[in-house]
């Protein structure tokens, strides 16, 4: 085998950078999910499971909607008006029909 053609060494220098490119790439992405981890323990989820982190803040959401649409609906269903009814501080609210 003889020494290697002008095709074969750009081929090589081509390969080498796609390599190059994919390990920066790897970094990224692994700082990226560092990043994302630490968010997640922050709110007290572990990221080792990313299927049960995933049903985890799903749950949480649901839960949180639930608990949201109960407060929403409680001034309503007793017939008075809510907070965002009574006040009329900033003619700017948009809960007061401000601008």
């Amino acid at each position: 085998m003889g020494p290697p053609s002008q095709r074969h060494l750009v081929a090589l220098g081509r390969q080498r950078l796609e390599v190059q490119r994919l390990e920066e790439q790897q970094k990224y992405l692994q700082k990226q999910t560092a990043l994302v981890r630490a968010e997640l323990y922050r709110a007290g989820i572990s990221a080792k499971d990313d299927a049960g982190a995933t049903a985890r803040l799903a749950r949480e959401t649901s839960r949180y909607n639930q608990e949201l649409s109960k407060q929403e609906a409680r001034p309503e269903a007793t017939g008075g008006s809510s907070a965002q009814d009574e006040c009329g501080a900033c003619q700017l609210c948009p809960f007061t029909g401000g601008a």
